[in-house]
C-alpha cells in the first residue's frame, strides 16, 4: 500500500463488555454507544494511501483502576505483563507509532487525529519532527490570529476557534470536492487561518488552525505544523485522508469480527487484533492483484488522496442544495465476490 501520498492516522475503538473480568474493562466513554459505558478501550494506527487502506497496530488501553492495589488479582487472571504500567492514550499512540516510522515501508509524511488526540499538547510535541500533523481539536481551544485586520483584539486577547467563524471579513472559505455522490460532487467549505497557541505569539507556537463546515452543518477544528506557503489543497487533501481510518474500523467490525471475541486476557486481545489486521490485508492484497474487482475500490481510496476544487466563495457556510455523504458512495466492503 506504501505511497507518497500515504497518510497515518491515529484513532481509539471501544468494546462493549459487560462484567468485570474483561481485561481493561471498565466505565468509561464509548464511541460506538455514543456514552460512558462498561467497555474496553484500544488505540489503533492505520495507514491509507491511494491504493488502499488497513489498521496496522494496536494496543489495549488500561484505566488507571486497574492499577490500584484491588486490582491486582484481577490483573494477574488477565496475563498482563507486570512491566505495564498506566500510559494515557496519547502515550500509547507515540509509543505505537514511532517504531512503524523507524521501519520506513510506508511513504507519506502527514499523520492525522481526532481530538482526543490533538488537543494534547504534550502528545503533538512528540510527533517526528520530519512529519506533518494535522490533528482535530475541541471548538473551545483559544487561539491568538496571527494578523486579523480590523480585528486586533483577536490579535492580543485571543478567541476560542468557535468565535472566528462568527466574525465577520476574517476567514475565506473555499469549497473544495470531498467525494463523488450518487448525485453528483459533495463538497464541503474550507477556510484557514495562521495562529498563535499562546499569547506570547511564540514561533514554536504557530499554527495553521484548519476549518472544514460539511454539508450537515457541522464545523471541524484542526491544528496543522506544516509551513505557511502550504498549499490549501493539500490541507484538504489530508483532512479527507483522515476518514479510512474509520472505515478500517466499519470493515473490520462489521465483515472480520474485530469486536467479536470472548476471551478476556491481554494476551488473546492483543492476538485477536493482530489476526484481524492480517486478515484486512490479505483482502488489500486480493483487490490490488485482482484489479477488475477493485477498481471501483480504488478509484474511491485515491479520491480520498486527491482533492478537486469545485470554486471557492466567501463566507461561512456551504452552498444550498449540497447532500451529506451517501452510505453507498464510500468504498465497498471487504467482501471478496466468487
Amino acid at each position: 500500500m506504501s505511497d507518497a501520498q500515504g497518510v497515518w492516522s491515529i484513532d481509539a475503538s471501544e468494546f462493549a463488555k459487560k462484567g468485570q473480568a474483561s481485561v481493561g474493562v471498565a466505565p468509561q466513554y464509548c464511541g460506538a454507544l455514543g456514552k460512558t459505558a462498561n467497555c474496553q478501550s484500544g488505540v489503533f494506527i492505520c495507514y491509507g494511501s491511494p491504493k488502499g487502506h488497513a489498521l496496522l497496530d494496536s494496543r489495549l488501553y488500561l484505566p488507571q483502576c486497574w492499577f490500584e492495589p484491588a486490582s491486582v488479582q484481577r490483573r494477574q487472571q488477565c496475563r498482563i505483563p507486570e512491566e505495564v504500567n498506566f500510559q494515557t492514550k496519547p502515550q500509547l499512540a507515540v509509543e505505537l507509532l514511532q517504531p512503524l516510522l523507524k521501519k520506513k515501508l510506508f511513504q507519506g509524511r502527514w499523520i492525522t487525529c481526532d481530538c482526543s488526540f490533538g488537543n494534547n499538547e504534550e502528545f503533538l510535541a512528540q510527533m517526528p519532527k520530519d512529519f506533518y500533523y494535522l490533528a482535530e481539536i475541541a471548538c473551545t481551544r483559544k487561539v491568538w490570529i496571527k494578523k486579523a485586520p480590523g480585528h486586533r483584539e483577536l490579535e492580543k486577547e485571543g478567541c476560542t476557534v468557535e468565535a472566528l467563524v462568527q466574525t465577520r471579513n476574517l476567514l475565506n472559505w473555499q469549497t473544495h470536492k470531498v467525494a463523488e455522490g450518487e448525485k453528483g460532487p459533495i463538497v464541503a467549505a474550507f477556510a484557514r487561518v495562521r495562529v498563535y497557541m499562546s499569547a506570547e505569539r511564540t514561533a514554536q507556537s504557530e499554527r495553521w488552525l484548519v476549518l472544514r463546515n460539511d454539508a450537515d452543518g457541522k464545523i471541524k477544528y484542526a491544528l496543522s505544523n506544516a509551513p505557511e506557503k502550504l498549499a490549501m489543497l493539500e490541507l484538504v487533501r489530508v483532512s479527507r485522508a483522515r476518514w479510512p481510518i474509520e472505515r478500517c474500523f466499519e470493515e473490520d467490525k462489521s465483515e472480520l469480527g474485530l469486536d467479536h471475541y470472548e476471551h478476556r486476557s491481554w494476551t488473546a486481545w492483543h492476538r485477536h487484533m493482530r489476526l484481524v489486521f492480517l486478515a484486512q490485508l490479505f483482502l488489500v492484497r486480493l483487490r490490488l492483484k485482482y484489479k477488475k474487482n477493485s477498481g471501483a475500490d480504488a478509484a474511491a481510496s485515491a479520491a480520498v488522496n486527491r482533492m478537486e476544487s469545485a470554486g471557492s466563495e466567501a463566507g461561512s457556510g456551504l452552498r444550498s442544495g449540497m447532500r451529506a455523504l451517501s452510505p453507498k458512495a464510500q468504498l465497498p466492503g471487504l467482501s471478496i465476490s466468487s
